[in-house]
């Protein structure tokens, strides 16, 4: 399981964006849909896996409860 965050700076600000009028959506040139991926990694065993799948579950149900 990989979780990705990612980030896209399409504004005036970003000094690497060549025109931030331009309207950006997907596209196959490299400039259309540009963003920086940070991807970390960590070996879990199968029992350090099934106890965290448990807690997050636990932390949803939770959240889903205390939101009703």
């Amino acid at each position: 399981m990989l979780h990705v965050i990612s980030w896209h700076n399409n504004t005036a600000s970003n000094r690497y964006n060549p025109d931030p009028r331009n309207w950006v959506g997907f596209g196959q040139r490299s400039i259309d849909d540009m963003s920086f991926a940070w991807v970390n990694y960590i070996w879990l065993t199968d029992e350090d896996f099934k106890r965290r799948s448990r807690s997050a579950k636990e932390r949803t149900s939770a959240d889903d409860a205390a939101a009703a």
